[in-house]
C-alpha cells in the first residue's frame, strides 16, 4: 500500500510467496532524502490507504495473511508528524478494502472489501 504527499512516500504492508509484511517505509523527498521503518501492528497484504495529510495522518486498513489465511480489521494510523503509529478497527475484518479520503471534513473512510466468506459493506469513520 501507498500514500504520498509533498513531502514523503509511504509504503506499508504487502507480501509474496506465502509470507506478508509489517513494515511501514517513509521516504522524505524534501530537503536531504531518508527512510524511517516502522512496523505495522500485524503483518498483511492488501491493505487499504487514505490520509489527511493536512494533520500529517495516514491509514492502512484491514487486509490478509496468507499462511494461514486471515482476514483483519486492524488499521494502523500513522502521525508523520510524532513519527507514531496508533490504531483502531474497522468495524469487522475486510481485505480489498477502499479507502477515502475527505480532507475538507477531516475524515476518512473504508469501505467495502472481502471477508472471509464474500463481499460485505460497512465502514469506518474518523
Amino acid at each position: 500500500a501507498f500514500i504520498e504527499n509533498q513531502e514523503s512516500i509511504i509504503s506499508a504492508g504487502g507480501g509474496s510467496f506465502g509470507s506478508v509484511s509489517k513494515q511501514i517505509n517513509v521516504v522524505k523527498i524534501i530537503n536531504i532524502p531518508y527512510i524511517s521503518s516502522y512496523t505495522l501492528s500485524i503483518s498483511r497484504m492488501y491493505l487499504a490507504t487514505a490520509s489527511l495529510p493536512k494533520n500529517n495522518l495516514y491509514f492502512f486498513a484491514g487486509g490478509n495473511a496468507v499462511s494461514p489465511y486471515k482476514v483483519y480489521a486492524n488499521i494502523d494510523i500513522f502521525n508523520s508528524t510524532s513519527n507514531t503509529l496508533s490504531t483502531a478497527n474497522l468495524s469487522s475484518p475486510r481485505t480489498q478494502v477502499t479507502g477515502l479520503s475527505f480532507g475538507n471534513l477531516n475524515t476518512v473512510l473504508f469501505a467495502g472489501g472481502y471477508d472471509s466468506f464474500g463481499y460485505i459493506h460497512t465502514c469506518f469513520y474518523h
